[in-house]
């Protein structure tokens, strides 16, 4: 239903709430947290050249990493709506598969250089 100031209603009885406010910290909330997610692999590589992960650790835990990156996906969004949460958790499963390549290839690195 649109009402007379060209706004979409779902009936006369339903008011919508909607603030300038509520919407820019949406906007920055997600963009803030997306952005720590998106972070990824920096954290892998760090903790990759610690020492403290593993590729055979990664590939250990990836069913738990995807139902994770699928939970987090759903808090984030401020929709409840499956495509939202889609459209952030198959970016951060790429960034996931892409950071245990990256684990991969340090981990090597660091295995020939200890052994050659």
């Amino acid at each position: 239903m649109v009402n007379f100031l060209g706004g979409y209603q779902v009936s006369g009885l339903v008011v919508n709430q909607i603030s300038l406010t509520s919407y820019t910290s949406s906007v920055t909330m997600m963009t803030l947290l997306m952005g720590l997610l998106f972070e990824l692999p920096v954290l892998v590589v760090f903790l990759t050249k610690a020492g403290i992960l593993t590729p055979s650790t990664i590939k250990k835990y990836r069913k738990h990493t995807i139902v994770v990156i699928l939970i987090v996906a759903g808090i984030i969004t401020p929709s409840p709506d499956i495509f939202s949460q889609l459209i952030v958790s198959i970016p951060l499963y790429i960034l996931f598969e892409s950071s245990l390549v990256i684990a991969r290839r340090i981990h090597n690195r660091k295995m020939r250089e200890l052994s050659g």
